[in-house]
């Protein structure tokens, strides 16, 4: 436990700071638990600079630029300054480590106070009686990597994983007795020439049970909902006057998103969603039947037509055919204050991702009749 916006801050600086010196090669963030707190690491693999450089970064009155690449990329140096203070201020340390064409390495260490763990949430559920397929899936699958991450967070439901590393092996699962798997997760985006894959998809008869990961980051909230809907469902409280039905529309670009939205909607109520993958497609439905739906959820950032683009494109709509005024909800993966900024008056509630299904049952409790 330490401070949630401060600690942000910190990693939003280091990080952009690494990305913008890093031109060719990676960035990775590290975290891990530390005796008496928690510990960060944010290493590229840029230009670096010389030992003696690195320990000036973080003074205000060093400002150094190490060679032609950094002059490029430009930049007052406060930024660093700035987070080695507010680390300070957190009781924590910070360090640069590097050598002159070998990246950097920041290290933040901030101490922070550790909960007692219960071992018998009720939030979590047993997925011991699912299955689930991950394709592919290495040997030895990097921690850091996305196979790693979702493998780790399989693990911790108790999921029983199906891992075929190549084509070949995925075949093979279609000479094994039949076992109905509760997902499918692909991380290649070269799966799309794989004709091998494509045609055990094809056979796959839940294709709704089908998840591209490889689009997307990797959420725990998002592989729940999507392996053990229905357990984690029944382990909330219901609400004590649950929410009339509704009609949803939701612009969301992200497949998977999409397909947990609709997941958590039909175990809130009895209500009706149309999910879409941009704002064009969103303001196209609108204009279709502006009378036919009560909120309308838009994302920020969508291919074709943005949320900010399709929410003003939706009001002129009514304001030319002097309808009433939709609800119209802002899911965005900014905070408020952000998403306030890009949408202004056009919406009337904003929400930060992940989507819950508390913070769908308060929108539909909210919603206009």
């Amino acid at each position: 436990m330490t401070d949630k916006l401060r600690v942000r801050q910190i990693l939003i600086n280091l990080l952009q700071n690494a990305i913008k010196f890093t031109d060719v090669g990676s960035v990775a963030l590290r975290c891990e638990l530390a005796e008496g707190g928690v510990m960060f690491k944010v290493v590229d693999t840029g230009p670096g600079m010389a030992p003696e450089a690195a320990a000036r970064l973080f003074d205000s009155d060093q400002q150094y630029q190490s060679n032609a690449a950094q002059r490029e990329h430009g930049g007052t140096g406060l930024g660093l300054a700035l987070v080695s203070s507010i680390v300070g201020r957190l009781g924590g340390s910070i360090r640069a480590k590097s050598a002159a064409g070998d990246g950097m390495t920041m290290t933040v260490f901030l101490p922070a106070a550790t909960l007692p763990r219960k071992e018998h949430n009720v939030l979590r559920p047993d997925g011991s009686n699912r299955s689930v397929v991950v394709y592919p899936t290495p040997k030895h699958a990097d921690p850091m990597t996305t196979p790693g991450v979702l493998l780790r967070i399989l693990a911790d439901l108790a999921v029983d994983v199906v891992r075929p590393a190549n084509a070949a092996e995925l075949e093979a699962l279609s000479c094994l007795p039949s076992r109905d798997y509760t997902a499918v997760f692909l991380l290649n985006p070269g799966i799309d020439h794989d004709d091998v894959a494509q045609a055990w998809v094809a056979r796959f008869p839940h294709k709704d049970r089908v998840h591209e990961l490889y689009r997307t980051p990797v959420f725990a909230s998002a592989v729940r909902a999507l392996v053990l809907p229905t357990t984690i469902s029944e382990a909330l409280p219901s609400p004590k006057h649950p929410p009339p039905p509704r009609s949803i529309l939701a612009a969301e670009d992200d497949s998977t998103i999409r397909n947990v939205l609709l997941k958590q909607l039909a175990h809130c109520g009895d209500h009706k969603c149309l999910a879409v993958a941009n704002g064009l497609l969103a303001v196209e439905a609108y204009e279709h039947d502006p009378e036919g739906y009560d909120v309308v959820l838009l994302d920020v950032n969508m291919p074709v037509m943005d949320g900010p683009t399709a929410a003003q494109r939706i009001r002129d709509f009514e304001k030319s055919q002097g309808l009433r005024r939709v609800r119209i909800i802002a899911v965005s993966g900014h905070d408020e204050e952000e998403t306030e900024l890009l949408f202004g008056a056009l919406v009337d509630l904003s929400i930060e991702k992940p989507l819950t299904k508390e913070k769908l049952r308060m929108i539909l409790s909210e919603s206009k009749t």
